[in-house]
């Protein structure tokens, strides 16, 4: 029998069947994840594996290694407040995860949202929260922030307790590294496929007229799913490209020229995707285990 230690679990599962039957959706993904990336502080970051490794080596006795540790993990976070003397916090660790579970029918969404509205007048939080997650298509990505204040504050106290009590000053970095705040970003799924299905619309418009409509149906009904959802349901704008999109239609079932159309609609819902992809959210736990941020 196959070791439980060894044998993938259902999420790893599901990740390797969403990267084979949705390639795309992995595209979007890693080009997420690259350029959250690329806002990491190198100094941040080594000030929490040095902080790490601090714990571990106060759980081994090693008094002197950790107190090096310690001042090597402050020197780090000293230098990145001077290279960003106007920042209150780093961002030092990010990840990109999708988490589509939404149903493509607009009946069931609706249904699993007045299940979830009724969870939560009768104080059901944890039936709620799990209808919420079944509303989920998005990649989400998450980026934890180290606080440029707090936290050296956590590593000099450590610093102050190592010789007289080693438990204490364990626990001391551990809260270290609880000062982290994370903050959620979202970027709609279904708004990414309308954007795909409308650049492959402007594609098929010069050959095959009937299927640049039905590629531009797809794109109205994603818009429709992602307002559903609620990505930001209110905003005017989800109109605005509907009434754009079904211009376009008309457009194709006639004779005129569809190029400067087509780009308009495209600058409008990239910049669309864009701002939903912009807002970001704290989140209600703000302390990740040691093992996310080492």
């Amino acid at each position: 029998m196959t070791e439980t230690g060894t044998r993938p679990t259902l999420e790893t599962q599901r990740s390797h069947a969403e990267k084979q039957a949705r390639p795309e959706l992995e595209k979007w993904r890693q080009a997420a994840e690259q350029k959250a990336e690329e806002t990491l502080d190198a100094d941040a970051m080594a000030a929490i594996d040095g902080t790490v490794k601090a714990i571990d080596a106060i759980a081994a006795a090693n008094t002197k290694e950790a107190l090096q540790l310690i001042e090597q993990a402050t020197g780090k976070v000293d230098v990145a407040i001077a290279r960003n003397p106007k920042l209150a916090r780093i961002a030092v660790r990010t990840e990109a995860l999708i988490l589509d579970a939404a149903p493509a029918n607009m009946g069931e969404i609706r249904r699993l949202a007045d299940l979830a509205e009724t969870a939560v007048s009768v104080e059901d939080y944890p039936g709620a929260r799990s209808l919420l997650d079944a509303l989920r298509s998005e990649i989400r990505i998450r980026t934890w922030y180290l606080p440029l204040v707090d936290f050296p504050t956590a590593l000099r106290d450590a610093a102050a307790l190592l010789d007289r009590d080693r438990a204490a000053a364990g626990e001391a970095l551990l809260a270290a590294l609880r000062t982290l705040i994370a903050s959620d970003r979202v970027m709609p799924i279904p708004l990414l496929l309308a954007q795909e299905a409308v650049e492959h619309a402007q594609m098929l418009a010069a050959k095959d007229k009937v299927a640049a409509q039905e590629e531009l149906e797809g794109a109205r009904f994603a818009l429709n799913r992602a307002k559903t959802l609620g990505y930001r349901r209110k905003d005017t704008e989800y109109e605005t490209l509907k009434s754009q999109i079904e211009d376009l239609r008309k457009q194709l079932r006639g004779s005129r020229d569809t190029a400067s159309s087509f780009q308009k609609l495209i600058q409008n819902l990239t910049a669309f995707v864009k701002r939903q992809s912009e807002r970001s959210a704290p989140l209600a736990d703000q302390s990740p285990s040691t093992s996310k941020v080492a």
